[in-house]
C-alpha cells in the first residue's frame, strides 16, 4: 500500500458557453479526481455541426454555421486500472 488516496472521477463542467454562428469556438471540459491522463468522448447526441472534441484534452472547438442547440452526453475515463469514468449531459447553443 503506498498510501495514495484516489478521489472518484467526476466531470466538473456544468455548462458550456454559447457559440456564435460562423465564429471560431473553443471550450474545455474539465474533470476532477481519478488519475490523469483522461480520455474524453461523446457517447450520445452530437456536437454542433463543425465542432469536434479532442479526446486527449477535452477541448471542444470548431466553427458552426447553424443557429440551434445541441445536447450530448460527454464521458471522461481516467487511466487507473481498472479505469473509472463519469458521464454528464451538456448542451451548446449556437446563436
Amino acid at each position: 500500500c503506498d498510501g495514495t488516496t484516489i478521489i472518484d472521477l467526476e466531470i466538473a463542467t456544468q455548462q458550456l458557453p454559447a457559440g456564435k454562428r460562423s465564429q471560431p469556438y473553443s471550450a474545455a471540459l474539465e474533470a476532477t479526481g481519478g488519475m490523469s491522463p483522461y480520455s474524453w468522448a461523446i457517447i450520445s447526441g452530437s456536437l454542433p455541426t463543425g465542432y469536434s472534441l479532442e479526446a486527449a484534452t477535452g477541448v471542444i472547438s470548431g466553427t458552426c454555421t447553424q443557429r440551434d442547440t445541441w445536447t450530448f452526453t460527454a464521458q471522461v475515463t481516467d487511466s487507473q486500472s481498472p479505469a473509472d469514468s463519469d458521464t454528464c449531459v451538456l448542451s451548446i447553443t449556437v446563436e
